[in-house]
């Protein structure tokens, strides 16, 4: 093998070594491919953390089916973010910012969302089974069909949000704020609002709903 040659082959293996270093790197993009954030870390789960420890915008990002499982998001940015069928079991999602995120099939089983911003997010058939909403904003989310049993919405604002068919059995809602949500077919059984005492909210229209929800059958 003669000089250039060899140097030929080696400027090859540079190359090569360079393109797998790039392959290696665990990119999030959003919706239209564009690249929000790269990442040196194993999984999806570590590169989203290092993301968010960074201060990236993950706004638009899509983590469809991502592992998501005991990651810390807190303060994280997902504004739009498509999250369908991710998996956030026991994820920390403190002051986390989910407007408008589609959060379809997600497992949020045990995570907290404490103060995070949930407007316009849609929730359909969510798992939020024991998680900790407490003065969350789901003002106009969409929860068709979501698991909240056991949940704690306490002070949580559900302003004109949709919980048709939700089932929030045994779910704490003391202090929340149901003004204009759509109860329609909603499992309240169990659900704690804490009676006499209490500040939990609906108007007037709703009252209908509200009870069947509970069970109640108002007579003539």
């Amino acid at each position: 093998m003669t000089k250039q040659e060899a140097l030929k082959k080696i400027e090859e293996l540079k190359n090569y070594v360079a393109d797998l270093d790039k392959k290696s790197k665990i990119q999030i993009k959003d919706r239209s491919g564009n690249i929000l954030f790269e990442s040196d870390k194993e999984t999806v789960k570590e590169a989203v953390e290092e993301a968010i420890n960074e201060n990236a915008n993950l706004t638009d990002a899509y983590l469809t089916n991502a592992n998501l499982t005991d990651a810390d998001l807190t303060n994280a940015n997902l504004t739009n973010a498509n999250l369908t069928d991710a998996d956030l079991t026991n994820a920390n999602l403190t002051n986390a910012d989910l407007t408008n995120a589609n959060l379809t099939d997600v497992d949020l089983t045990n995570a907290n969302l404490g103060n995070a911003n949930l407007t316009n997010a849609y929730l359909g058939n969510a798992d939020l089974t024991d998680a900790y909403l407490g003065n969350a904003n789901l003002t106009n989310a969409n929860l068709t069909d979501a698991y909240l049993t056991n949940a704690n919405l306490g002070n949580a604002d559900l302003t004109d949000a949709y919980l048709g068919n939700a089932n929030l059995g045994n779910a704490d809602l003391t202090d929340a704020y149901l003004g204009n949500a759509n109860l329609t077919n909603a499992n309240l059984y169990h659900t704690r609002f804490y009676g006499k005492g209490g500040s939990t909210k609906i108007n007037k229209n709703q009252v209908s709903d509200f009870l069947k929800a509970l069970g109640v059958v108002v007579g003539d």
